[in-house]
């Protein structure tokens, strides 16, 4: 059991991810994730948590915790100018890339 668990862990990595998109092809990956609400076996293969519409694309979640939201993030046209105040990106390509974000707390 404990040998599964690291195996999952291990197996959604970034640069693991990386690799898989890699090996797909940038081009038709991006495309694909876009379209995700007609493929569901791009999310099948790739395993997240979850999919949704994200900034000006898709997000494909990885971790979802009470302070940060990561994963691989696909933009419609580039992710040049994605990121600012509490978001990051690591670029994989021209529309692909890997975002940690920080989840600002509501005031109450």
């Amino acid at each position: 059991m404990i040998f599964c668990l690291l195996l999952t862990a291990c197996a959604k990595s970034p640069a693991l991810l990386r690799e898989q998109v890699a090996d797909f092809g940038e081009r038709q990956f991006c495309d694909e994730v876009l379209a995700f609400e007609k493929n569901a076996s791009l999310v099948q293969r790739f395993e997240p948590l979850q999919v949704r519409r994200h900034l000006t694309g898709v997000l494909l979640v990885y971790e979802d915790t009470e302070k940060t939201l990561s994963g691989i993030y696909v933009d419609r046209v580039s992710i040049d100018s994605t990121g600012g105040s509490g978001a990051s990106i690591e670029p994989w390509g021209a529309r692909v890339g890997w975002l940690e974000e920080k989840k600002r707390s509501s005031i109450k």
